[in-house]
Formats: structure tokens, C-alpha cells, sequence
């Protein structure tokens, strides 16, 4: 299988690299046709060519016959691309898509992922449960599956979706917002099964060409009587996404629509990096692309399960890769955090009977990295970003030396370095009312988002210590304060109301949750004057002893309810917006 696929991987970039041939002949001929047509100097580059480029242009009408005769090129009449060439059976053969989710979804992520699969035709939902990417891509290939689909949720929320064309890509990735499901918009309509009319609204560049086929291409050609039909509606690179169903009514036509609703942005589509030089070598590909500290899956054991000779090991591998086995590999791999490499050293004998093609299958690629921004972009007028990064250095229990892949390397940038990204949205939305007080939570890099909102009140001369209240954690006041000159210096101009918890500069440990116990009279005076609450920071305990600190003590103990009645209001806060959570 693994040779089958590395075979038609390389026919594939054969085709492409023909087409590439082809498109740059074209190219030069239509130079040099114009250069003649309109009587100007021939461009240097073209005049070795000139004489046997335009004996081709001569039987250009002639079609790819004739030009595969004389020169093996289509004369213009084939040009087409790799994009035609991934989908080159669109229209010819209907889509056959699949759709899951991120692991251990939540009732509403489920809910949305069935109205997907009520929205696209010849769909089928898939749940998670505990496969690897790569299996479920292994799976779908095998059973002619022309485009996966995964959605991923932020507490709850559906905020991404990605779309992988089989079997060779695109692959893009858009970020959702705005989801409005169907039982949610009210006398909603029956949801129609008809294959649905496109409409695709302002996408005219070359990019918005480019999503538009990745879009269209997930659909199957409906039949001229449907009633249903689907927009695509590009307004400032947000893509709105709406269903209808619609009939006649004398000469006028009346639209109900079905939902769901939501917005789209596309965010990347990946095929192979441009600034990164093809044909790459095979250090080239370890280095750049290759996660070498990544920690082992299952499915890496059961690699190396396949292609050892070594009874004792293979028996292991067998063992470890096995759903009984799970345990072991958490003992082996996940808690003591070993990488793939150090598996290799241990497992050295399987490790010497790797072929090329399952090294590939082995090491997964580098993920993107996501980084809050710490700046507004009013100081600098749009010029400059501020990252706030926590570089990632420690020891296992192993005592092996662990350093993080992105921030490490973030921190041995020079000046000058190029690095390429891209700018996702972030989640939390602060009032336009700069008199609405803010009660902002942010330990460690978590202040990021704030310090963002911090410089734009600052530059706008709107920042005032009432209105601007921010509770900050970190284990260190001398060693990991943030920001520490500018929070302070704010506070001194009375710009800023700062509350801090120092972890361990004490024998009782004190975090965040502790200093809203503390000021529990003074943050229930603020909900109370409607103060938005932020968290942002940690998804690992943080937000929720967070969020019980104000239950138990700002809106129960102060504020007069049960704690049932506090818990409810805690969720109609979360409802209306004033209680927002942006965590990782």
C-alpha cells in the first residue's frame, strides 16, 4: 500500500511538472506573439527561442494533435494547471465526502457537524473517537473518498473547519464565527435533500478563483428543477454562508431560508510551502518539515510493528500499538515524554529496517504555532507586533533536557530574520464603551490579549483605572512580571486598577483565583454596574477555578444568591457576552 501510494504520488507530481513545462512554453509564446503583433524589441531572454517558438505558434490552431507531432506540446491548447488537474473528475463524478470532529466533541459541535452533513450531498459523519489524523486519511484514500472535512469547537463554539481534497490536497483551512445553527433560528422550514444551486458572490481574484473551486467542487451538479440553493457571499475576505429554499409566486419568488448560517475566513491552504525549494533533499525535508521531538502515537509502533525482523521487538510493538496495550504505551511515552527519536534508539533494530516510504508515514509534520498578540496596532500605525511567548525549557522525568520547537526557536531569531505567518482572529470582543468596566484575568502570557486592549485605551486617551481592572498571576514578581514598567507605570497615572498573585514568593501558594476572593466586594459592585469579565490564559484548570471563585464568592456569597442561582446567572453572563473565556 505504501509503495502503491508513493508510486501514484510521483506520477502525480510527473503530470504537474509537465503542465509547469507546458504553461512556460505557452508563456513564452504569447510574449513573443506580442512582440511581433505590435512591433517592439524582442525580450533578450526570448531571442535563443524566438525561431523555434514561432514555427509552434504557426500550429497553434492546428489543436494538441498536430502539436504532439511536431514537439510532444499541445500548442496552447492544454493549459491546464495542477489546480484543473486536482479536480479533473469534478462534475464528472459526484463528491464522496466524509466529516468528523476534534477529539471528544461537544453536544453542540455534534449537532453541528449533523446540520454539515444535512448541507453537503453524498456526506457522511464519522466519529472521532481516538484515530490519528493520518488513519482516518489512510481510511478514506482506500475507500475513494474525494474530500475530508474536520471541525474543530473553542469551549463549545465551532471555530474551524478544514477542508482536504483527496488524495493529493488542497487543503484549506477557515476560521467560523457566527455560528447560528437551525434549531436555533425560529419557524425554521423542513431542510431540503435536493442538490443545491451555487451562488458565489465577489470572488474574483486569483485566491478568491482559487476558494471557490474548493468550495464549489464539494457539491454534485444539481438537476435544473431544484429548489434549493446555497450562497457564498465574500465581503472583506469574510465568507457568509446562507441556505435557501425558494418558489415561484406568479413573477415573484419568495425565499424561506433553512439554515444553518455562519461565517467563514479563509486562513491558509497548503500544498507545499512557497518560500521552501523543491526538490527538497532528504535532510532538508528532517529539518523543516519533520516534528523530530514529537512524542510517538500508537499508530508509529504499529510502523515499526510491520517492518521488524526482531521478535522481541516486534512483539512489544505489537503489544503497544493494540488497544489492551494503551496503558503501557501512556507509561512508556506520554508521561515519561519520550520523542520519536529516542523510540527509534530503543527500538534500534526494527528502526534499521526502515524503508523511505514508512519514514514518511512515521514522522509527522510540524504544526503551526499560535501566539497571541500583545500590541495595538495604533502606537506603531500597523507596523509592529508584539508576541508574548513563554519559552518552553524543562527536564523530564527522565531528566532529559526539553526545549519547545517554536519558542525556542522564536528566541534565536536575529534581527532581520524573515518569519512567515499568518493573523487569526481572536475570540474575545470588548465593548465600544470605554466607561463599561473591564474585569480582565490573565496569569502568565494570558495578559497578552489585555495588553493589546491596554495601548489602544492608552493611545486614545480613554484608559481610566475605574473602568480598567486586570487581575495578573505569575509564579515570580522579580523573575516573570510581564510587562512589569509599563502595568506599573500605568497604575501610577491611574490609568489601570492591577491586582497580582505571586505563586511562590510565599510559603502559601496565591493565583488569581485567590485575589477574586479577596476583592469579591468590589467585583460584584462591578457586575453589577453590567462589567464585562475576560479569562484568558491556561485551558488546563485556570478558567474553571476561575469561574468558581466568582460563583462561590462574588455572585453567591456577596452578591446574595444560592449557588444555584449563582450558576445561572454565570451562564446568562456567558450567554449575553459580558463572560468571555479565550484559552489554550
Amino acid at each position: 500500500m505504501l509503495r502503491r501510494q508513493a508510486r501514484l504520488r510521483r506520477e502525480y507530481l510527473y503530470r504537474k511538472s509537465v503542465e509547469d513545462k507546458q504553461k512556460n512554453i505557452q508563456a513564452k509564446k504569447d510574449q513573443l506573439k506580442r512582440c511581433l503583433e505590435e512591433n517592439i524589441p524582442i525580450h533578450g531572454d526570448l531571442r535563443k527561442e524566438a525561431l523555434a517558438l514561432q514555427k509552434r505558434i504557426d500550429y497553434e490552431d492546428k489543436g494538441p494533435e498536430r502539436a504532439a507531432v511536431i514537439g510532444s506540446f499541445s500548442g496552447g491548447a492544454n493549459t491546464q494547471s495542477s489546480q484543473d488537474d486536482e479536480y479533473r473528475y469534478a462534475g464528472v463524478e459526484d463528491p464522496k465526502i466524509m466529516i468528523t470532529t476534534s477529539r471528544e466533541p461537544s453536544a453542540r459541535l455534534k449537532m453541528f457537524v449533523k446540520e454539515l452533513r444535512l448541507i453537503f450531498p453524498n456526506s457522511q459523519r464519522m466519529n472521532r473517537g481516538g484515530y490519528e489524523m493520518s488513519q482516518l486519511i489512510h481510511a478514506c484514500r482506500a475507500n475513494e473518498v474525494t474530500d475530508f472535512i474536520v471541525v474543530h469547537e473553542h469551549r463549545g463554539v465551532p471555530d474551524s473547519l478544514v477542508i482536504c481534497h483527496l488524495p493529493y490536497g488542497p487543503t484549506a483551512s477557515f476560521t467560523l464565527s457566527g455560528v447560528v445553527m437551525r434549531h436555533d433560528i425560529p419557524d425554521i422550514g423542513p431542510m431540503s435533500e435536493q442538490f443545491p444551486h451555487l451562488i458565489f458572490h465577489n470572488f474574483k481574484t486569483d485566491l478568491g478563483l482559487r476558494t471557490m473551486s474548493i468550495l464549489k467542487y464539494l457539491f454534485p451538479v444539481p438537476k435544473p428543477d431544484s429548489k434549493r440553493v446555497i450562497t457564498f457571499a465574500n465581503n472583506d475576505d469574510y465568507i457568509c454562508f446562507r441556505q435557501h429554499t425558494y418558489k415561484k409566486a406568479g413573477k415573484d419568488i419568495e425565499l424561506s431560508e433553512i439554515g444553518p448560517r455562519f461565517q467563514m475566513k479563509l486562513y491558509e491552504i497548503k500544498l507545499v510551502p512557497p518560500f521552501l525549494k523543491q526538490p527538497h533533499t532528504l535532510y532538508e525535508i528532517a529539518e523543516q518539515y519533520w516534528d523530530l521531538r514529537s512524542y510517538p502515537t500508537q499508530y508509529v509502533f504499529s510502523l515499526l510493528a510491520q517492518v521488524s525482523e526482531d521478535k522481541l521487538e516486534r512483539e512489544k510493538c505489537i503489544e503497544l500499538s493494540s488497544p489492551e496495550g494503551q496503558e503501557d504505551w501512556l507509561n512508556y511515552c506520554r508521561r515519561p515524554k519520550r520523542t520519536v527519536l529516542e523510540v527509534l534508539h530503543d527500538f534500534h533494530k526494527s528502526a534499521s529496517k526502515l524503508t523511505l516510504e514508512v519514514v514518511f508515514e512515521l514522522f509527522s509534520t510540524i504544526k503551526p504555532r499560535s501566539f497571541s498578540i500583545a500590541s495595538s496596532c495604533l502606537p506603531s500605525g500597523g507596523r509592529d507586533i508584539d508576541l508574548l511567548v513563554a519559552v518552553v525549557n524543562y527536564k523530564t522525568k527522565l531528566l532529559k533536557p526539553r526545549l519547545g520547537l517554536a519558542s525556542n526557536w522564536l528566541k534565536d531569531l536575529k534581527i532581520g530574520d524573515k518569519v512567515f505567518g499568518w493573523i487569526k482572529p481572536g475570540t474575545l470582543v470588548f465593548p465600544k464603551d470605554s466607561s463599561t468596566p473591564h474585569i480582565m484575568i490573565g496569569p502568565g502570557t494570558g495578559l497578552a490579549p489585555f495588553r493589546s486592549l491596554l495601548q489602544e485605551r492608552e493611545k486614545l486617551q480613554t484608559a481610566k483605572k475605574d473602568a480598567l481592572h486586570l487581575i495578573f498571576g505569575c509564579r515570580y514578581k522579580e523573575k516573570d512580571f510581564h510587562c512589569r514598567e509599563e502595568l506599573e507605570r500605568m497604575v501610577k497615572q491611574d490609568k489601570l486598577t492591577l491586582y497580582c498573585a505571586f505563586s511562590r514568593d510565599q510559603e502559601d501558594k496565591v493565583y488569581v483565583q485567590h485575589k477574586i476572593s479577596e476583592n469579591k466586594d468590589l467585583l460584584w459592585q462591578l457586575v453589577s454596574n453590567k462589567a464585562y469579565i475576560y479569562i484568558s490564559g491556561n485551558a488546563k484548570n485556570m478558567p474553571d477555578n476561575v469561574k468558581e471563585a466568582f460563583v462561590e464568592d462574588v455572585l453567591s456569597k456577596t452578591g446574595g444568591q444560592t449557588l444555584e442561582e449563582a450558576r445561572t446567572m454565570l451562564k446568562e453572563l456567558e450567554t449575553s457576552g459580558r463572560f468571555q473565556v479565550e484559552a489554550w
